[in-house]
């Protein structure tokens, strides 16, 4: 397995971008040959080397399973064409892909490019997956914090800063990525409205016992490409999206 850690230029986002690579051992590597890639989306306030975290799981996929594994950098604009700023979601489905597809023998074939995210990096990887089908085959959801649609309507009529917010966003931050907060639902960006108009396929990996539990449960009643897996406490006191993502990279 190696471990590689790259920064290029993004013409998307007006500058350079970090991110980090577990790619299969050398060896395995042929001339001609493809490889799938598990695209990373890290969560908001996080950059890619939060990958690390899950290293021993996602080496473990890198190598047995021959995969490439990607988290690029994406910065605080939750994978989103931002109205003032970087346009995040249109450099993750084209602009990066293609970047990385120049440089390692990574496969075309969108059934072989499966994207992922935890948390807020869920949102952004099941928007990816749901208004680019034809890039990313499938979108991994682990304790999803899925209806950013919902929290934004709900800061939009709370006028007080702060009271109801996200942990890296002030309702300015929000405002500069999505424009008018009341207008995110049924837009684009709302994943419920876009999984009722999407052939893309999501799984929702998420815990009965979690706080996102009923988010997640009402996003996979919105379309039957969308299946949840509810996953049980294993005794182990171990963290919830541990044995999920343990049980993700041995079924992938």
């Amino acid at each position: 397995m190696a471990y590689i850690e790259l920064n290029a230029l993004s013409v998307c986002l007006s500058g350079t971008f970090e991110a980090c690579i577990f790619a299969p051992e050398p060896r395995v590597l042929q001339h001609g040959e493809a490889f799938p890639v598990l695209w990373y989306i890290p969560e908001d306030g996080d950059s890619p080397y939060g990958i690390l975290k899950y290293a021993n799981f996602l080496e473990k996929l890198a190598v047995e399973k021959k995969r490439f594994v990607i988290a690029p950098a994406v910065s605080h604009a939750l994978c989103t064409d931002m109205v003032w700023g970087t346009k995040n979601e249109t450099f993750l489905s084209k602009e990066c892909v293609e970047i990385f597809r120049f440089l390692y023998p990574l496969s075309t074939k969108p059934e072989e490019n499966t994207v992922m995210g935890i948390g807020t990096g869920a949102y952004g990887a099941c928007k990816l997956a749901l208004n680019h089908p034809d890039v990313f085959g499938a979108g991994i959801a682990i304790e999803g914090e899925l209806d950013l649609a919902a929290k934004c309507e709900r800061l939009q009529k709370d006028r007080e800063e702060g009271k109801e917010s996200f942990p890296f966003q002030s309702r300015a931050s929000l405002e500069a990525i999505f424009g008018d907060l009341s207008a995110v639902a049924g837009s684009r960006n709302d994943l419920f409205a876009a999984a009722g108009q999407s052939a893309g396929k999501l799984t929702l990996l998420c815990g009965e016992a979690s706080p996102v539990y009923r988010e997640n449960a009402r996003l996979a009643a919105v379309s039957q490409n969308i299946s949840l897996d509810v996953t049980q406490d294993d005794g182990n006191g171990r963290c919830p999206v541990e044995r999920q993502l343990e049980r993700f990279c041995k079924n992938i």
